[in-house]
């Protein structure tokens, strides 16, 4: 999805998205931590 035209709102777009992957991947540590301490035999 590459517009010449309209470079400010693909811009905020892009932002939009590494905040959106950024709060996936630091729930998804989030949790991998909360395991690893109720599960501690695992490792």
């Amino acid at each position: 999805m590459i517009a010449s035209s309209g470079n400010q709102s693909g811009y905020s777009e892009s932002i939009y998205m590494d905040y959106i992957i950024g709060g996936i991947t630091t729930v998804l540590l989030f949790a991998y931590l909360v395991y690893a301490l109720l599960k501690p035999e695992k490792f």
